[in-house]
């Protein structure tokens, strides 16, 4: 009788530790959630790893302690914490994070198998149209990289990024009209944009419109002095509208800005060409 009350008493203590635990975690997570809503995301992250060692079974711990992760680009020990989430509980959340960690990670084949059970299992994340569309681009799918995005587009019509993403798809699929109405209205949004001036100047010179290019490729420059690209493709542009002078000056600049281009010798026999022309 006499150990039946000591096995009881141990079980009784085991159960309010237990509870204290618990009650240490939830105080740790709410910690955790502060310092990652005030964007410390080291801080953070050790909160809610300590967390989750106060119990092992905390759901949002992990999947925060995952975002925390995310943040910090360290996208396989976030991959890590998002499984033993969906070990927890299945949740639409989860997966979604598995779609961003493994897309950060570069696993794109992985990424495409979280996005089916996404559309599978969940139909509230509207956002896994632009990833599924990210990752054609990227795979070379551009006709599905244009239909997806397409689709994203008309439910978010303000998307900067999946705009930009469908001008490029159409420009790498030789739709060079359809990408510039595209690239407009990205300049539409965000006027003071050198990549966008720069992409549409590059669509306009793949065009053969050279006098389009070069008036883009100025207002590139106009927000970006040091955009060496630019100033390469500029003199090209130059080069074959005839005038010289700007095309020397402009493959001049770009070397300033990129002294050890690796084209480096090709663009000193272009300004040596154009110094006798």
């Amino acid at each position: 009788m006499k150990s039946l009350r000591v096995l009881l008493l141990v079980l009784l203590m085991s159960g309010y530790a237990h509870a204290d635990n618990k009650i240490s975690a939830v105080k740790l997570y709410n910690e955790g959630v502060e310092l990652y809503n005030n964007e410390d995301f080291r801080k953070s992250e050790k909160i809610f790893k300590l967390a989750t060692k106060d119990d092992k079974n905390y759901f949002n711990a992990y999947n925060n302690l995952a975002c925390a992760l995310l943040q910090l680009s360290r996208n396989k020990s976030a991959i890590s914490n998002l499984q033993k989430a969906l070990k927890i509980k299945e949740d639409g959340d989860v997966y979604y994070n598995l779609v961003l960690a493994a897309f950060k990670k570069g696993s794109y084949t992985e990424s495409k198998k979280y996005i089916k059970i996404i559309r599978d299992k969940y139909n509230n994340y509207d956002d896994i149209d632009f990833f599924s569309g990210v990752i054609a681009f990227r795979t070379f799918d551009f006709d599905e990289a244009i239909k997806t995005l397409k689709k994203y587009l008309t439910k978010n019509n303000e998307s900067i990024d999946a705009r930009f993403i469908l001008a490029l798809s159409y420009f790498k699929n030789n739709n060079l009209d359809k990408a510039i109405t595209s690239l407009k209205i990205c300049i539409g949004q965000i006027p003071e944009s050198a990549l966008m001036y720069y992409n549409l100047a590059t669509i306009y010179a793949a065009k053969g419109e050279n006098i389009k290019a070069i008036e883009n490729f100025d207002k590139a420059l106009k927000y970006d002095g040091n955009f060496a690209e630019c100033y390469y493709n500029l003199g090209a542009a130059y080069l074959k509208t005839g005038e010289y002078k700007k095309s020397k000056e402009s493959f001049t600049k770009y070397l300033e800005l990129r002294p050890d281009a690796f084209d480096q010798n090709e663009v000193k026999k272009y300004i040596k060409t154009l110094e006798s022309a």
